[in-house]
């Protein structure tokens, strides 16, 4: 047990340090901003436990993660760099879900 929660800290920085390079990156700071915003929500629950709040938390970091990308589809953002942070985040964000299954 302790060491998924080592696991799960180290998960979540790893979230945290994709979304510090995206915000250096990124046009569209408000984006970035609100990613920060649910990272913080999900910091909260992980602190709690609240395993539901958890679950719900993670598909809407993923769900507004697949907003970023199409919207930036369109214009000069869509590089390779982008794209390859917002797949992290997923990859980590997955990675949170396995251990909360």
């Amino acid at each position: 047990m302790k060491e998924d929660k080592k696991n799960i800290s180290n998960c979540y920085r790893a979230l945290l340090a994709q979304v510090n390079y995206l915000d250096g990156i990124s046009n569209k700071k408000q984006d970035v901003k609100d990613l920060y915003e649910e990272l913080s929500i999900l910091a909260f629950y992980i602190m709690e436990d609240d395993y539901e709040s958890i679950m719900r938390t993670i598909n809407e970091i993923k769900e507004l993660s697949r907003k970023i990308e199409e919207s930036s589809s369109q214009g000069k953002e869509k590089t390779s760099a982008f794209n390859l942070i917002l797949q992290e985040i997923k990859t980590h964000l997955d990675y949170l879900l396995l251990q909360y299954a």
